[in-house]
């Protein structure tokens, strides 16, 4: 009797020891690649009288895109020297860069974005005035039409629309490349300005942005 149990007992744990399951495999941590922002601001007049600025404490957001949704991954602001440096998980993202730009990347392996951003001021492409009074002065209610057309290969965002040193209006609209904007705006109180003046476009400037972007 001792001789069967003895035998029953080393079948059963010999099963349980035969049927346990394997352990399970080690999860392996994400992929990481180094994503470094390099950002600049440049201002002027056009192509001349540029001045660079450092573009300093300006936030990036990197959202990984996963099924159509967003999630939130990273949130960086730019250094002293307008750098962001980051490590990031392979994947698909959406990168904004403060109210400049915002695009998305597959990061898969190590990126260099260099980020530059061009504030100008630009005379419209034409110039139309509709005036409510004979005196050859464009005054408070007239009518003033501009036009620009964006001869980049980037949009360019309107910011104001100035006659001397006075906002007539904030657009606040992109041209898209090959469009031609037009707008009619009235003259505001405290304006007068000789038709000459305004015919020439001298004294009428498009207050614009627009930022490239490369990557390496």
């Amino acid at each position: 009797m001792q001789i069967v149990l003895f035998l029953l007992a080393a079948t059963v744990t010999g099963l349980v020891f035969l049927n346990y399951p394997d352990p399970s495999a080690a999860l392996r941590p994400p992929v990481q690649h180094r994503l470094i922002i390099n950002a600049k601001l440049l201002s002027g007049g056009g192509t001349s009288n540029i001045t660079q600025f450092v573009a300093e404490g300006f936030e990036v957001n990197l959202d990984e895109v996963m099924g159509g949704r967003y999630s939130r991954a990273i949130t960086v602001k730019t250094n002293s020297s307008g750098m962001a440096e980051v490590l990031v998980n392979s994947g698909y993202y959406r990168i904004s860069f403060a109210d400049w730009w915002n695009g998305f990347a597959l990061i898969n392996k190590p990126i260099q974005m260099n980020l530059t951003k061009y504030d100008i001021n630009a005379s419209p492409s034409n110039v139309a005035l509709y005036s409510l009074s004979k005196s050859w002065t464009l005054s408070q209610g007239d009518l003033i039409e501009v036009s620009y057309s964006n001869p980049l290969t980037s949009p360019i965002r309107l910011h104001e629309v100035m006659i001397g040193n006075t906002v007539i209006a904030k657009p606040g609209k992109d041209i898209v490349p090959g469009l031609n904007w037009n707008a009619s705006y009235t003259v505001p109180a405290g304006v007068t300005k000789t038709w000459p003046e305004v015919r020439s476009a001298t004294d009428i400037l498009l207050r614009m942005s627009y930022t490239e972007v490369k990557i390496k």
